[in-house]
Formats: structure tokens, sequence, C-alpha cells
């Protein structure tokens, strides 16, 4: 009880820290995490509350284990000591709550994770490399350097490590091309959602200062991606191909051909992705089909896309909200 009371009066509690850092070891799991809540919240004597965290990251209890990861954030002038743990974290199969909290941490620390979140992307386990490749998307651009291995990465033998890779691929060139439309809650390896807000602020300060153009370097493996196996693979190089808007029109055509994919969600997916990367004119030819497609999502999603196009896609949404079709007018006149 004095563990939690104390992780409610946060930086008031600094004399207690050598306490709390002892009771880390407390043969009561509730006692372990509720001291690991307190480090964090107290977030104070980096040399002793580091060191005992780092320790908590080795209890036998996942829920120890996932506590001292998340606390990790509270102490970020200690990268030398609180990355590598994070790292360890992130190999750990037996709880993917640990892993989803020290990807969550590491995402946080930026650029001083980068080497050992690439050094991950090699392992055995494909959990591990899809995670690895997560928080390296996660960080954005700051995490450039890892592209070359997330390009290999993108050919793995298994589909959803190749997913991950190529999402992480799309984020970090989408984020160079000033994108900010990636629902991180959504697509990151199912993880806690983090603060979107301050890695927009983040991600805005690195690219007043940087003049490299992903997009030239990434083009060829997300447009491979779209002729992948796996749905979900074709699925993560569509929508990274949209993200990058412009920069990706020497992909639009292979876009295109997407939308008669058999998945509905690929097509869907492929339909967004063709407005905003594609000239209107080309745009709007490719996308008036769908306007009939089988699948009601697919076609509010045409539709909406010809709506982006301006006078191009209007043009063909006039003609289709007259249509005898109730489901096609209907959908043409609401974008309209």
């Amino acid at each position: 009880e004095a563990a939690w009371a104390l992780s409610a009066i946060g930086p008031g509690g600094r004399a207690a820290v050598p306490a709390l850092a002892a009771l880390v070891e407390d043969a009561d799991i509730d006692v372990r995490i509720a001291a690991v809540t307190a480090l964090q919240r107290v977030a104070s004597h980096a040399d002793v509350s580091v060191p005992a965290l780092v320790e908590a990251m080795s209890d036998p209890e996942p829920e120890v284990r996932a506590a001292a990861a998340s606390a990790m954030d509270s102490f970020s002038n200690r990268a030398r000591l609180v990355v590598p743990a994070l790292i360890a974290a992130l190999r750990d199969e037996q709880s993917r709550e640990v892993a989803y909290a020290a990807a969550d941490t590491l995402v946080r620390r930026g650029s001083p994770a980068v080497p050992g979140l690439v050094d991950l992307l090699a392992e055995r386990s494909a959990a591990v490399r899809a995670a690895a490749a997560g928080a390296l998307g996660g960080i954005g651009v700051r995490a450039r350097p890892a592209i070359p291995q997330l390009i290999d990465l993108s050919h793995d033998l298994r589909p959803d490590v190749r997913q991950a890779a190529v999402q992480a691929i799309g984020r970090i060139a989408a984020a160079r091309a000033g994108s900010r439309r990636i629902d991180f809650d959504a697509e990151f390896m199912g993880a806690p959602s983090f603060p979107r807000a301050r890695w927009a602020v983040e991600q805005a300060a690195i690219l007043a200062n940087s003049s490299v153009r992903l997009a030239p370097y990434v083009l060829a493996p997300l447009t491979e991606a779209l002729s992948d196996d796996s749905p979900e693979v074709r699925l993560a190089g569509a929508r990274a191909l949209g993200e990058l808007g412009e920069e990706a029109a020497d992909a639009a055509l292979d876009l295109a051909a997407l939308l008669s994919d058999s998945e509905p969600k690929v097509r869907r997916v492929a339909a967004t992705a063709v407005s905003r990367v594609a000239p209107p004119r080309v745009a709007a030819e490719s996308l008036a089909p769908l306007l009939e497609d089988e699948d009601a999502t697919v076609q509010w999603t045409a539709a909406r896309g010809l709506a982006r196009l301006g006078a191009e896609g209007e043009s063909v949404l006039s003609v289709a909200a007259g249509s005898a079709d109730p489901r096609l007018a209907m959908a043409a006149a609401s974008a309209l």
C-alpha cells in the first residue's frame, strides 16, 4: 500500500526511491508492480531507479516485466542503460505484452534505439523480426538508416514479417513526405497507442532540417509488395504508396492494376492510394469501374477517391449519381 501511495505522489516521493528500488525484489508480485510504477512516476535518482528497473525486466512474472518496460520511458537521459534492456525485452517470446511495452518505449527513444532494432531484424524468431520492424516504423524518419535492412526483410519467408517490413518502410518514407495520416493505434503490431501529437512535433522538427528524399529508394520494394502472395502484404504496399502521395507517381499504374484484386480490402486501400498518387485523369479512369464493384465499401471508397480529384472525378460522379442502381447512385451523390 505504501508503494502505491508513493506512486500517486509522483515527483514528491524522491526521498523514497532507494526503498522503492529495494521493493522491486519483494516476494509479492503486487508489491513489485507497485514499486516499479512508483519509480516511473517519481522519475528521480536515475542512478538508483534505472538499475532497479533493469533488474525488474528479468522478473519471472510478465506483468512486472511489462510494467518495467513502460517505466523506462521516464528515464530517457539514460539511454545507454535503458535501450539494451528494452532490446532484450523485445525478444520476450513468453509474453507479447512485454514485447509490445518494450517496443512502445523504444519508439519514444528514437535514434538511440535504431542500431539495436536493426540487429533484431536478423533474429530467428519471426515475431521478434516483425516487432523490431514495427518499432522502426514507429520511430519514423529518424530510422531512415534502417531502410536497406527493412528492404531485405520485405523478402522474408514469413508473410507477417514481410507485412511489418513494408509497413515500416512506408511509415519512414511517408514521414519524410510530410504525411500525418498514419494510424499507429490501429496498425502498429497491436501495441498500446503512444503519444501521436508528440511524435508529429518531433517528426516536423527533424524534417525541417533534412533534405533527404526517401521515395526514390523505397518505390521499388513497395511496388514489388503489390504482387505479393499475401493480401496483407499487398494491402501494406498499397497503403504505403498512398501515404507517399505524388512522390509515388511512378507506381500509379501498378496501383491501378491492384484495383482488380480478389480481396475487397485490398481494392479499397488501392482505390484510396490511386486517388492520392495518380494524375487526376488517370485516377478517374481507373476508379470509375469500382463504382459498380460488388462490395459496397469498395464502391464508397472509390466515390470518395473520385471526389478528391476535383473536376475529373466530379464528372464521373455526376453521371453515376443518375444511375438506376440505388446503391451506386447513393454512393456517387454522397461523395458529391
